[in-house]
């Protein structure tokens, strides 16, 4: 994984919804997610 940006805010958003954070995401899930917190910081 290049960046671990995504990952530290999935950790972040996991650990206050109280969900468990997936072990192993998969590159699919994480580019979502830049996309997904990218386009939250944009708005």
């Amino acid at each position: 994984m290049a960046s671990c940006g995504a990952t530290v805010l999935m950790f972040f958003e996991c650990f206050i919804k109280g969900v468990e954070m997936p072990a192993k995401p998969s590159q699919q899930l994480m580019r979502f997610l830049r996309l997904r917190y990218m386009l939250k910081c944009l708005s």
